[in-house]
């Protein structure tokens, strides 16, 4: 194919500036949970800052949440950098078989991140039908590798990369060229999807994974009457609302 323009990364990049590049929401939840929202993955260097930014507003956080149900997908450099942030040391996440040319691509986290690092932090990702591509390549191999529970819906299931070709005038076939090849598991989630480790509808995906949250940090506070009194009673009145339906976020 066709290597892109100067114009066409211009506006590729003016696209992504006027949606956050698809980062889309922090907040912090009740209890001293982080929530992330990302929606699409662009490349590194075009959120570099932004994810810095996120690291730091969550540094101060017991748990993070990443929330991955409205995300299709994007450049593999985006999620590698965010993935970053949670792990000590580089660690291998994945490989990255390429047909065609016979060929094994490893896949590391980054030796240093810009800000904070979330090493320490327990990590939970949502996931819905949707969640498609590279967010299900992260929520799978973080997933393998224990670093974090997945919470909600059995992903679309496209671990495989295509490519274009086009068959006339009026038809473009997507073709695989590559799949990918966790470190643990050996395999991948084509066409099967990320099974997650607690399975709800996506709506109800965020509240549950806030209440495993905090029960975590629940386990954690030993040495605080006060606070594990406080967590006690936010767990209950989260659950409460999770058993009626009445789940609004």
């Amino acid at each position: 194919m066709d290597q892109p323009s100067a114009e066409d990364i211009r506006k590729f990049r003016l696209a992504g500036e006027r949606r956050n590049f698809e980062y889309r929401k922090m907040e912090f939840l009740d209890g001293g949970i982080g929530l992330l929202q990302v929606d699409g993955f662009y490349p590194a260097d075009s959120v570099r800052e932004i994810v810095a930014g996120a690291a730091g507003f969550l540094s101060h956080t017991d748990a993070v949440i990443l929330d991955f149900r409205q995300n299709h997908g994007g450049m593999l450099d985006g999620p590698r950098l965010l993935q970053s942030y949670f792990f000590k040391e580089m660690t291998h996440i994945s490989d990255s078989y390429n047909r065609a040319e016979n060929t094994t691509r490893p896949f590391w986290t980054m030796p240093v991140v810009p800000g904070t690092s979330l090493a320490d932090k327990d990590l939970y990702i949502l996931t819905s039908h949707d969640t498609f591509s590279a967010p299900e390549a992260f929520a799978y191999d973080l997933q393998a590798l224990g670093r974090a529970k997945v919470v909600g819906e059995v992903t679309g299931g496209g671990a495989h990369g295509t490519k274009p070709y086009r068959l006339s005038g009026h038809f473009i076939a997507g073709i695989p060229f590559n799949r990918g090849i966790n470190t643990v598991t050996h395999g991948h989630y084509e066409g099967v999807g990320v099974k997650p480790d607690v399975q709800v509808p996506a709506e109800k995906a965020l509240l549950t994974a806030h209440i495993l949250a905090l029960r975590g940090v629940l386990a954690r506070t030993t040495d605080d009457p006060e606070r594990k009194a406080e967590l006690e009673k936010l767990i209950g009145e989260l659950e409460a609302k999770l058993k009626s339906g009445n789940v609004k976020e």
